[in-house]
């Protein structure tokens, strides 16, 4: 075995696990790995998710705060007239702070690492969705291709046979209803192939979009419809993000209700005043200021917002409980689906699938030498195209199966082999 420079290796490494450059997504070619790259790359839903990360972390910054609000200095001035009295001034000073008590400091501060943490699960399940939405589009622009290909095959058959019919029906060979049926054929097949026309454009256009470019943009697309292989473990809900979303949302929730409790205590607020007064006297000292609750509807309603706060959290533990039922759901079903997607992509044998298309090409010197009349040759390419596409049809949906067996087991896309 040559020796390999350990220098080598990491270049290896290095440039394997390096980000997409533009010219890469933008000249190609693009497989499933770099339209994985690509989706995640200046995607502006991801930079929303970051931005609003960046928001959350302000306010963790916002919460650590010792005093809940910024002192206040109060310089009061005051003139003295009386007869027999000279005039004089009256100064008066006072400084006063607000101070949080009970605890109200490390409850926001509970509820501020609540909040990013919500945000952060929210941007990871932002991430998947954007790779999953990515990667069935380059699974719709593979099968458009392959969808191609057998149209421009079934073309060139078509019209070959509709010109043998029409030979043969002037010849006299067949009847005129036979030339007929081969040309609404031809137009059947021709009105086809623009449906497949405008889906493959349609296809271009998605995926080109999804990865930041214009349709005219998109670079070739190369792989195959061959469904992912995804690891046999047992699914658990637990890993999915939107669940680690919901229950970061619910202990939001109960941070928030323990910090509104807090709020109820009311905040004293601490003063110190120096005044001088016409007779030349200093006066120095303290005072204690408390807010006096009034009741509702007068004043705030505590219990109103207790209550309000407790509801919330209830709401978000019942949405964590049908997340949940939701996401075993989704994994019963998108399981049976591709079992059952898999099992019908491996109906279509290659060695049948290569015996149908060069039956297909061979259909119209089958009809020249007289082996088939034109209306079992019709009857046999319309068999013919339907099996053919059935096969690209079990295929796509194969892996569009697979992705989405993927998402609901919550399968990290890089562990994807």
């Amino acid at each position: 075995m040559p020796f390999v420079p350990s220098w080598a290796t990491a270049l290896v490494v290095l440039q394997l696990w390096a980000p997409p450059t533009e010219d890469r997504c933008r000249k190609g070619p693009l497989d499933r790995a770099s339209v994985i790259a690509c989706a995640t790359r200046d995607n502006p839903r991801l930079q929303a998710d970051e931005a609003a990360m960046t928001v959350a972390s302000a306010r963790r910054s916002t919460a650590r705060v010792v005093l809940p609000s910024h002192p206040e200095l109060e310089v009061l001035g005051a003139t003295r007239k009386a007869p027999g009295i000279p005039r004089n001034w009256n100064l008066y000073g006072t400084l006063r702070q607000e101070l949080e008590v009970g605890g109200q400091r490390r409850r926001r501060i509970d509820v501020a690492a609540s909040e990013h943490e919500v945000a952060s699960a929210h941007a990871r399940t932002t991430r998947r969705d954007v790779v999953a939405d990515a990667l069935l589009a380059y699974y719709d622009v593979l099968a458009a291709r392959e969808r191609r290909v057998l149209v421009e095959q079934a073309r060139r058959v078509s019209g070959a046979l509709a010109s043998l019919a029409a030979a043969r029906t002037k010849a006299g060979a067949e009847a005129g209803l036979t030339a007929d049926l081969a040309e609404i054929a031809a137009v059947a097949l021709e009105r086809g192939a623009l449906e497949h026309a405008r889906a493959e454009a349609v296809a271009d256009a998605t995926l080109a979009r999804l990865l930041g470019l214009s349709a005219h943009d998109l670079p070739p697309v190369t792989g195959s419809l061959v469904p992912i292989e995804l690891p046999e473990r047992a699914a658990a809900p637990s890993i999915r993000t939107e669940l680690a979303e919901a229950r970061a949302t619910e202990r939001l929730r109960v941070r928030e209700t323990a910090l509104v409790r807090r709020q109820l205590v009311p905040n004293p607020s601490v003063s110190l005043f120096v005044q001088r007064d016409g007779f030349a006297e200093l006066v120095v000292g303290a005072g204690i200021a408390l807010p006096l609750p009034l009741p509702g509807p007068v004043g705030p309603l505590a219990k109103s917002r207790v209550a309000e706060a407790r509801a919330r959290e209830r709401e978000a533990g019942l949405q964590s409980a049908a997340i949940v039922r939701g996401i075993e759901l989704e994994v019963d079903v998108t399981r049976e689906d591709l079992r059952t997607r898999k099992a019908m992509a491996t109906l279509y044998t290659e060695d049948l699938l290569t015996r149908a298309r060069a039956d297909l090409d061979a259909l119209a010197k089958a009809l020249t030498d007289g082996q088939l009349d034109v209306r079992g040759a019709l009857l046999a390419q319309q068999q013919l195209l339907e099996f053919i596409e059935g096969d690209i049809d079990a295929r796509h949906e194969a892996c569009r199966a697979a992705i989405s067996a993927a998402r609901a087991r919550g399968i990290d896309w890089k562990d994807l082999p």
